[in-house]
């Protein structure tokens, strides 16, 4: 069956007008991914033990509910914070008492968001995401595993623990996708597919270590952090990843966000990319219901 992967590699060298965009999607999902047929071929290797690597910030809408979705395939993990005011440092704090393999970090510095106007001048390294995430990095020992997790994130955990035995080698990195929901007009509606995102499976060495980048964007300059990770082979997987960023409260209106009707937006998904009778209208707003405490 890895012939087909083979072949899918061979057909990216196909320009884009002779073979259409739809093909070449594909043919890249292919060439890149786990595909659906191969998927239980990896159940059989030997299974990575991550730790978990999360920084929260004001989420206390959501963050019990995240790390309860991934306990019981990550048995410990570093979770970071700063100056948070509603009340998610002493959920961390509970949780980490409860499940001893989890350690609670406060950052002692001030973490200028990546939005903000001050990166446009020179912001003190550390005040920068990329100092927050490598002294949260430093807790993690050299040569673990370790998963990228945000407050805002929940995942399925089986589809989730499959990936955990796709690494064949040090070298290799997961890349997790993830789709964006948001409660609004008193309905579940979709934001955005995110293939790939940016939450990863990799090995802690010498080269993963974050660094600062500063980006226009819609002419407006911002400051972001990126995980430096060295040579690898990546390889994306099905979507185990529910992503609720609107339910921070300093998020910025909801006016000028894209919205989409959840039903429609699903269908247009590919098969290869979702497991479809988990990902449906019902089962998600079941989930939001259930974490979120919204009720009909």
């Amino acid at each position: 069956m890895f012939w087909q992967r083979s072949l899918a590699r061979a057909g990216m060298v196909i320009p884009r007008f002779l073979l259409g965009s739809k093909n070449r999607t594909k043919i890249k999902y292919l060439a890149a991914t786990i595909p659906p047929w191969e998927r239980d071929l990896y159940k059989n290797n030997p299974r990575v033990d991550p730790w978990a690597f999360i920084r929260v910030h004001n989420e206390a809408r959501t963050i019990l509910q995240s790390l309860n979705s991934i306990k019981g395939i990550i048995h410990k993990g570093v979770i970071a914070f700063h100056g948070s005011t509603d009340g998610t440092e002493e959920i961390v704090y509970d949780f980490c008492k409860e499940n001893k393999g989890f350690i609670p970090y406060r950052y002692p510095h001030e973490v200028v968001p990546c939005g903000d106007p001050r990166y446009e001048g020179n912001v003190p390294y550390e005040n920068t995401l990329a100092a927050y995430y490598n002294a949260t990095l430093d807790l993690i020992p050299k040569g673990e595993w370790f998963i990228k997790v945000d407050g805002d994130l929940l995942c399925f955990p089986d589809i989730l623990e499959k990936s955990f035995h796709i690494p064949t080698s040090e070298k290799d990195c997961v890349i997790y996708s993830r789709l964006d929901l948001l409660f609004t007009e008193n309905k579940l509606m979709a934001h955005v597919y995110k293939r790939p995102g940016d939450h990863w499976l990799i090995r802690k060495d010498d080269e993963t270590r974050f660094e600062n980048i500063k980006v226009i964007r819609d002419g407006k300059l911002y400051g972001y952090e990126i995980l430096n990770k060295g040579k690898r082979r990546i390889i994306c997987t099905e979507c185990s990843w529910l992503h609720f960023p609107f339910e921070k409260q300093w998020r910025s209106s909801l006016n000028a966000v894209d919205r989409y009707n959840l039903g429609d937006f699903l269908k247009q998904l590919p098969d290869y990319e979702i497991d479809k009778s988990r990902f449906t209208v019902e089962n998600l707003e079941a989930i939001y219901r259930q974490i979120i405490g919204v009720q009909k």
